[in-house]
Parts: structure tokens; sequence; C-alpha cells
């Protein structure tokens, strides 16, 4: 007489197979989920960076609608090119209150990236107030601002307190996970200083160009 159903080694198969399958699926759903929550932390990253660019290019503004001194230092420091641009001049109003803006870029160890910072030192502040740097955006692998001139070529100083025609910020952002220079995003903001101020600071531009040509 012929048996019906399945022997225990079918049924052992089986349940061998669907638990297999079960595991496949449930990975391909978490690594589904990670490159989820690693494309959500990458835009929110950017949004940072993004928020912290038009802050610099507000700043910069400012800087060449009126009597305020750009000045950028460039440097190479842990495998990070970085910027430090400092805005320094006389509040509005004059007087003695001086306002000074300093944006730079500090290397994280333990981490293996930078973090860019934006400090504004408060005219009149009371003995003992401190003025805070305040983190914008992390992650960051290159922070770069390069005066150009009208060419687009890059330009080394500034001088007699000219502004430059041009200045180009630079923003590498690493993405998610561990830091790798071939896995970035990059931001970049060219500023046109001729658009703003009165014309005394052209005045000043081609005072210097004219020496520096002699």
């Amino acid at each position: 007489m012929k048996r019906s159903g399945f022997s225990i080694i079918e049924i052992l198969a089986t349940l061998v197979l669907a638990a297999m399958l079960s595991a496949a699926v449930l990975e391909v759903l978490n690594q589904i989920t990670r490159n989820s929550h690693d494309v959500e932390d990458d835009l929110t990253r950017q949004a940072a960076a993004n928020f912290a660019l038009d802050r610099l290019c507000e700043d910069i503004t400012m800087a060449a609608d009126s009597d305020l001194q750009i000045s950028i230092e460039n440097a190479y420091v842990d495998g990070h090119e970085t910027s430090q641009l400092t805005i320094a001049g006389s509040s509005e109003g004059g007087g003695d209150k001086s306002m000074q803006i300093d944006w730079l870029a500090v290397a994280r160890y333990d981490e293996m990236d930078m973090v860019l910072f934006r400090r504004q030192l408060t005219p009149g502040k009371k003995d003992g107030d401190e003025d805070v740097y305040v983190p914008l955006c992390e992650g960051l692998n290159t922070f770069l601002v390069l005066p150009l001139d009208v060419e687009g070529e890059p330009i080394e100083i500034f001088l007699d307190g000219s502004t430059p025609d041009l200045l180009e910020v630079t923003v590498e952002l690493f993405r998610t996970g561990i830091p790798n220079p071939d896995r970035v995003v990059l931001l970049r903001r060219t500023m046109c200083l001729d658009r703003f101020g009165d014309g005394t600071k052209d005045d000043k531009r081609q005072e210097a160009l004219g020496k520096r040509q002699e």
C-alpha cells in the first residue's frame, strides 16, 4: 500500500530553504533601510552646508557693501584644504565699536573630517564674556575660499585694502559612512563683488592693480 505525504527529510529540506529565503529577504530589507538612512543623513548634511554657505555669502555681501575688510588665509592641515576668512572693521555707525567675523574649518581627529565654525566678535561686550564659535556643519573634507581676478584666476593677496573681483567658496562633504575622499559631495559658490558698493572699492582696486603692473 502506497503512503501519502512528505518524509521527514523533505520537510526538513523545505524548512531550511524557507529559512534561507527569509534571511535573504530580511537582509535586502535591512540594506534598503540602511541606504534610506544614509541618503537622509547625506541630505541633512548637504542642507546644513548650503545654509552655512548662504550665511557666508551674506557676510561677504555685507563686507563688500561697506567699509569692512576681507582677509583670507589658506592652508593644508591634516590632509584637508582649509581656509580662515576674516571680516573686520568699524561697525555700522562708526565710533570705537569694531566688529569681526571669522569663518574657519577645524579638523576632528576622531572623525577624520572637519567642522565649519562661524564666530562674530561682539562690540562693547562685558569683561569676561566670550565670543563663541558656532558650529554650522560637519563632515567636511575641504573648505576653501579663493580670491579670483576678473579672468577667474586665483590671486595671492589683496593690495592696499582692495577687495577681489571674485570670491570662490568650495566645500567638499564626505558622504555618510567612513570618510573617503573618493565619496564626496561638491558644493561651490562664486560671488562677484563688483555688484556691491558705491564705486569706492572699484577705485581702490584699479589703483592697486595699476601699482602692481608698474
